[in-house]
Order: C-alpha cells, then structure tokens, then sequence
C-alpha cells in the first residue's frame, strides 16, 4: 500500500496525484480544502484510493462529475411559481359542477328529463319536489348525481306504467336520497 502526502500547495489542487502509473482524483472537503492523506492500494484504479483523516469529502474533476451549489430562491422564481399556482387556481374554476334544481314552480328546470338533457358531466340534480311522476326518463352517456333537496326523500313514480329511468351503459349515475315507485 502506497501513502501520498497532499498538502495545500501540492498538485492535488488543480487536479489529481500520479504516482507510479496511477491517477488518483483530487478530493475535497465542504469547505473547499484539499484532502490532507491518500492511500492507494495497489490495484492501480481510482476507485480503489481512499482518504484519511477527512469527514464529508467529495471527489472533483472525478469522470467530469461536479456538484452544484445549492441554488439560491430567487424573486423571479418565487413570481413564476405564485402565477403558475393562480392560472391552475382559475382553470380549475370552471370545473366546479353545477347544480340544477327540479321543481313544478319556481326552479330551474320543470322537468327531470329536460334537466338531465342540458346537464354536464359532473352536474347535480336536485328534486325540490318529494313526489315527481316521471315516466322513461333516459339518461344518455353523462356523468350526474340525482338527489332530494337536503333533509328530505324525493320519490319519482312511474304511477304503475313501466319503466322509471333507462341509464345508457357508458353513463355513471348517483342517486342519493331517492325512493323508486
């Protein structure tokens, strides 16, 4: 086993230690100062020396690999990210559902199936009505929550003629406080 001595104004500053054939990389601590002991052994690779007496060394000029410096938090980059956040805040807006109430009077919609016909995907449809005679109401290919007003049980009746609600298969519908008759 070798020992090469590495003092501050020795090669091992500018670059790397040769000795016999062998080139080692020059090593560094946190604080910039070279590494003050080198062992090779004798395999004659790099990869085989070691230091001594260091704590928190790093290789430099080691393959071309360097080590940044921690950036620094600019006020450019704080700006970019705060708008960045804000245009994600308002093109999120316009995906809030909507909700369209259901009544005889009064309400957005008169009619369930006039409702679900002008509904998105994603849309709420509130019964404002406990009863509601509906008959074939066809939902087509949407995504919809259908529910009573709050604190109430809406009931759609089909008054004993067939078919209350056809759901098409690619649809997801939720119904939430809603009795079938």
């Amino acid at each position: 086993m070798r020992r090469l001595a590495v003092d501050r104004d020795s090669p091992a500053r500018s670059g790397a230690v040769r000795s016999g054939g062998l080139r080692l990389p020059a090593v560094e601590t946190k604080d910039h100062r070279k590494a003050n002991s080198i062992t090779a052994s004798g395999s004659g690779s790099p990869e085989s020396a070691s230091v001594h007496n260091l704590q928190d060394i790093r290789p430099s000029g080691m393959h071309g690999l360097s080590f940044p410096k921690p950036r620094k938090e600019t006020m450019h980059h704080f700006k970019t990210r705060f708008t960045t956040l804000i245009l994600i805040g308002f093109l999120s807006a316009g995906a809030v559902a909507d909700t369209i109430s259901v009544c005889h009077s009064g309400c957005d919609q008169n009619d369930l199936q006039q409702a679900i016909d002008i509904a998105a995907d994603g849309d709420v449809i509130v019964l404002e009505d406990q009863t509601t005679a509906v008959s074939n109401i066809i939902i087509p290919g949407k995504i919809l929550t259908i529910e009573a007003s709050f604190g109430q049980t809406a009931i759609l009746d089909a008054e004993g003629g067939g078919r209350i609600i056809s759901i098409a298969p690619d649809s997801e519908v939720f119904f939430r406080r809603i009795e079938f008759r």
